[in-house]
């Protein structure tokens, strides 16, 4: 059984879901309660189609073993495999990609009731039924993180629905479309990625939405860390997600490059894996050839030599003597900067390095790069 009926924040309304080997399906009528996921059951029934869904419909029915429960984990696929409901109706899958522009479609109490997740292949719609919430917390709070373009890795059983719309001038207005049916809202997450460089001494820390109760393990490029090790820390964002921080000492002995880190999750007692890609890049070169900053006084002496254009400066061959009573000229380095992430309420910090050298750092400014109408990033001027 890949959706039961043990907790009714996460129950579908008069129906079970089975899989086996073989392929998922939609069980109908079916209503006893207490039943947990991966319990055998056998139905006897005939097919039939409602509104486009594959169902068996019961005329019988006998739990074989609800104590050896038979966990069913979800299939990743392609969005375009996600989206195929003749090969994969009823089967429990997970799909990563992002949240498409536009997509995303509330309730009137302003939960999310759907949304599209699209990667390179296709896309595939998620729905979420108006009484299925978080099974942990009893709620539909996806709204605070599913937007626009975030990366996203969300769970359900693939169903035609005959209701999903995006608006009117969508081609699948009024007709039936084959949806992942969400059975937990805790199994629809948000990936974070981050980024790292060499001799800066700071942190690099992952951030999904998943929960951190549920988080089951902690790997880099397949390697995974035991409980408890102190290359990593974890925290929980306010909301409960998952922050794990890995600190300079573990993160020094990486090389320069792209990590993946995977972070497994167990939900209604199936595992699900979503990767962020932590990325290691080089040491700062550091910028040794100041050697004429300090001559460099711009007070106009005749004594000082070797600029053909200027007889107050030394050593620049390219300035034409405009500056000779400016007091000395700065010049601004060409620099490479990463950005980092940040979820409210999670006390951990944010990352933005760049390979500028710190000897050359000068002052810090909040107005060069914004990034919404209430959030700024700092970037750094480095004389060079």
């Amino acid at each position: 059984m890949t959706a039961g009926t043990v907790n009714s924040d996460t129950a579908f309304f008069d129906c079970i879901y089975l899989q086996d080997e073989t392929g998922g399906i939609d069980i109908f009528p079916y209503a006893e309660s207490g039943l947990e996921i991966g319990t055998y059951v056998e139905v006897t029934g005939y097919l039939a189609r409602y509104q486009g869904d594959l169902e068996l419909k019961v005329i019988s029915s006998e739990i074989l073993d609800d104590e050896n429960l038979q966990i069913q984990d979800p299939t990743l696929l392609s969005c375009e495999d996600a989206s195929d409901y003749e090969t994969n109706g009823g089967l429990l899958i997970q799909v990563v990609g992002s949240v498409k522009e536009g997509s995303v479609c509330y309730n009137s109490d302003g939960t999310v009731a759907q949304f599209i997740v699209e990667d390179e292949t296709g896309e595939t719609k998620i729905f979420i039924d108006g009484y299925v919430l978080s099974g942990t917390t009893g709620e539909n709070s996806l709204s605070n993180y599913i937007t626009d373009g975030a990366a996203v890795s969300a769970v359900g059983v693939l169903y035609m629905h005959p209701e999903v719309l995006v608006d009117e001038s969508d081609e699948t207005y009024g007709t039936e479309v084959a949806v992942l049916r969400v059975r937990d809202c805790d199994e629809i997450i948000t990936i974070s990625d981050s980024t790292y460089q060499l001799g800066s001494d700071a942190t690099a820390s992952v951030i999904s939405s998943g929960r951190v109760s549920q988080l089951s393990s902690i790997a880099v490029d397949g390697t995974a860390f035991e409980a408890g090790s102190s290359d990593y820390t974890l925290n929980s964002s306010s909301d409960g997600g998952t922050i794990v921080t890995f600190p300079s000492d573990y993160l020094e002995t990486l090389t320069a490059g792209s990590f993946t880190v995977a972070l497994t999750f167990t939900a209604n007692e199936s595992s699900y894996t979503v990767e962020n890609v932590l990325t290691v890049a080089s040491a700062a070169s550091g910028n040794n050839d100041d050697s004429n900053d300090d001559d460099n006084t711009g007070d106009g002496d005749s004594g000082d030599t070797g600029n053909t254009g200027d007889t107050g400066d030394t050593g620049d061959s390219s300035d034409t003597g405009s500056d000779d009573n400016d007091g000395g000229s700065t010049a601004v380095a060409t620099v490479t900067v990463s950005g980092g992430s940040y979820v409210i309420g999670s006390t951990s910090g944010a990352v933005i390095s760049c390979d500028g050298a710190p000897s050359q750092l000068t002052e810090s400014k909040d107005n060069l790069l914004c990034i919404s109408e209430s959030k700024k990033a700092r970037l750094s001027a480095f004389r060079g």
